[in-house]
């Protein structure tokens, strides 16, 4: 099957790039798509993210491809890796809309959506484009500001406060919070958004790890969204808004391995901005990138596996 048949309602081409972590998988046999989003145009400090995918994948191919999750091997996971997306100059509503346009063709021929950005904004189109019952950011910021900078509506500090109002997914779940504006701090007030900021995963780990497992029980279609700059940056300084005291690596892992399963419709990791660091976050994402295919991909397993044993 080419690379047409699977995206047969888009008219969008992929620019050529290497596969994450240097494997080649045929598309026929894809169950998860991942894709790039070169894009950093409404960034406001530092800017970069439009060569995170080229050096997350970079980062991908020269670290191993085990999981210390599952202790699998990303070789084992059935993904295509169609390159980035052609986005570089475009205004924000044409990137989104061909975001939007691609994970519609990839979700209609069977398969699910990652993506690899780029800046926060891109989250936006892949929400509008599934449309899923909970959200879990993890992330330093809220980005629910109305407008930033002024008289701008649609920004990676605006992304949530548009997919919440505009888009209308009201359940939202924030983890590692620890830097907002007045504005958010209001808004906020007025909403049934549940937030975990670092202080309760920092004093209250289990606590909070058993809270979050038990909001996402009753909803079937969960999108997850990770901004590398809700990590700490000792271990994550290459991003574009870095906030002190965020979540450390050994943290998020327990997070993800509760999060990520068949319920999971969509991901994203977004704001790793290669040229303020030595390699370091690019290399982080490739692992949490790894970490996450293995996980999603043995929960679809183990869902097999446990209806066989149901009904032999």
């Amino acid at each position: 099957m080419s690379k047409e048949k699977v995206f047969q309602y888009s008219e969008l081409y992929f620019l050529p790039s290497k596969e994450f972590g240097g494997i080649k998988k045929r598309v026929e046999d894809a169950k998860f798509v991942i894709f790039g989003v070169p894009y950093d145009a409404t960034t406001t400090f530092r800017p970069g993210t439009r060569f995170a995918p080229s050096s997350i994948r970079e980062a991908s191919i020269n670290i191993e491809t085990v999981s210390i999750l599952t202790k699998d091997y990303l070789e084992y996971v059935n993904f295509y890796d169609a390159g980035d997306l052609d986005v570089i100059g475009l205004d924000v509503k044409e990137c989104l809309r061909r975001i939007t346009t691609t994970i519609e063709d990839i979700v209609r021929s069977g398969r699910f959506p990652i993506m690899i950005g780029g800046e926060h904004t891109i989250t936006y189109a892949a929400i509008k484009a599934l449309r899923p019952d909970q959200i879990i950011i993890f992330d330093a910021h809220f980005d629910l500001r109305d407008e930033y900078p002024t008289g701008t509506k649609l920004s990676h500090a605006t992304v949530s406060r548009r997919i919440y109002e505009d888009i209308g997914v009201k359940n939202i779940v924030y983890l590692g919070v620890r830097a907002w504006s007045k504005e958010e701090y209001d808004f906020l007030k007025n909403t049934d958004i549940h937030v975990y900021d670092i202080l309760s995963l920092k004093y209250s780990f289990n606590e909070a790890l058993n809270t979050i497992k038990n909001l996402t029980r009753n909803h079937e279609k969960v999108y997850i969204s990770i901004d590398m700059d809700a990590l700490d940056p000792s271990h994550a300084p290459g991003v574009s808004n870095p906030e002190p005291n965020g979540i450390y690596t050994h943290e998020i892992y327990p997070i993800l391995k509760e999060l990520i399963n068949e319920k999971l419709i969509g991901m994203d990791i977004v704001e790793v901005c290669p040229s303020f660091d030595n390699g370091n976050t690019s290399i982080l994402a490739a692992k949490i990138l790894i970490e996450c295919l293995t996980l999603w991909n043995k929960s679809f397993i183990d869902k097999v596996r446990s209806r066989l044993i149901k009904n032999p």
